[in-house]
């Protein structure tokens, strides 16, 4: 779209476009190659951090029955016996 006294560009604009890319094909592969390797980085990172803490639940999984956080001897109303009971059932 042009304006009153204004030139159209659009075709040098393309043009000069086109040589570039070009002129430059080696800066572009590099620029592929980084997205390439950073989406790949993101993936593998991500894929790690699942499978470990998938592993940390399979070891938690099979060696208790019940697993209490952040309970005291003084916070429980049924005292140390009653949680004795708990985990060796």
């Amino acid at each position: 779209m042009t304006w009153l006294f204004e030139n159209d560009t659009s075709a040098i604009v393309k043009k000069l476009a086109k040589r570039s890319l070009a002129s430059e094909k080696r800066r572009n592969l590099m620029v592929v190659v980084a997205v390439a390797l950073a989406a790949f980085l993101v993936c593998f990172v991500t894929v790690i951090s699942v499978s470990i803490a998938q592993i940390q639940r399979n070891q938690v999984a099979g060696t208790y029955e019940a697993v209490l956080i952040g309970v005291s001897s003084r916070s429980c109303k049924w005292g140390c016996s009653f949680l004795c009971c708990l985990v060796w059932r």
